[in-house]
């Protein structure tokens, strides 16, 4: 990890790097519901694809994903073809986002979604 990247993580609160495991595990999710789907309903792979953080305001959670990508211990399907950068803010969309996957159901459940589950949670 280069000293910028490590000086970026432990910066980050605990909840910052909740946060930012919340959103990849609402992506795996999503992802894996989708490829579960019989019939896709409209559905795309871009639909439940993460895109990444902004890393120009959203530096820290940007450079922890990069590190967590470098590190491929987890979350390596969703991060191996991230552009990581969205160019623009992300954290409103992840907040709302992430409130209807935890009203989907238990967190066993939330791999099994629905497409209308997921066309709610991506607002489509």
């Amino acid at each position: 990890m280069s000293k910028f990247s490590q000086e970026i993580v432990e910066e980050m609160s605990l909840d910052d790097c909740r946060y930012v495991y919340d959103v990849l595990d609402m992506h795996t999710s999503l992802r894996q519901s989708f490829e579960h789907l019989a019939d896709k309903e409209g559905l795309a792979l871009e639909d439940v694809t993460f895109h990444g953080f902004d890393g120009n305001n959203e530096t820290a959670h940007y450079v922890f994903i990069r590190f967590l990508r470098d590190e491929g211990q987890r979350w390596t399907k969703i991060l191996k073809d991230c552009e990581l950068n969205t160019h623009s803010q992300t954290t409103g969309r992840y907040v709302e986002m992430l409130s209807k996957w935890r009203a989907a159901g238990d967190y066993q459940h939330r791999h099994e979604l629905t497409v209308a589950q997921i066309k709610a949670i991506i607002n489509k």
